[in-house]
């Protein structure tokens, strides 16, 4: 399952001071979907204020973020290339040193965004 945000540039919000008017992109929703289509369609279904409160549906701006469970299976599939390349060097295949500091890197990005 993918996980989507939905956000939009339309409108304006209020600082904390409650004196200036910030433009900016408004969250409107995060939403689960196999598809962003189908999270499109989710989102409005979920959240009919969207549509009351004036916002143009046609214009909403979309971005997938990672989820939890796709980056355990990222860091899942990085452990097992780091296992093959390290046994295929021990037997002279492969020279691992490029390939392996690239997997260390991803594997250490990985960690930190689950932490």
């Amino acid at each position: 399952m993918n996980e989507y945000l939905f956000f939009t540039p339309e409108g304006t919000t209020i600082a904390p001071n409650a004196n200036i008017e910030v433009e900016n992109c408004q969250l409107l929703g995060r939403v689960r979907a196999s598809c962003v289509d189908e999270a499109r369609i989710i989102l409005l279904e979920e959240n009919p204020w969207i549509e009351e409160a004036g916002f143009s549906t046609g214009d909403l701006i979309q971005e997938q973020i990672t989820t939890e469970e796709q980056l355990s299976s990222i860091q899942e599939i990085i452990i097992f290339l780091q296992e093959i390349i390290l046994k295929s060097s021990e037997i002279g295949i492969i020279n691992p040193t490029i390939i392996l500091t690239r997997l260390k890197s991803l594997n250490e990005m990985v960690s930190d965004h689950n932490s």
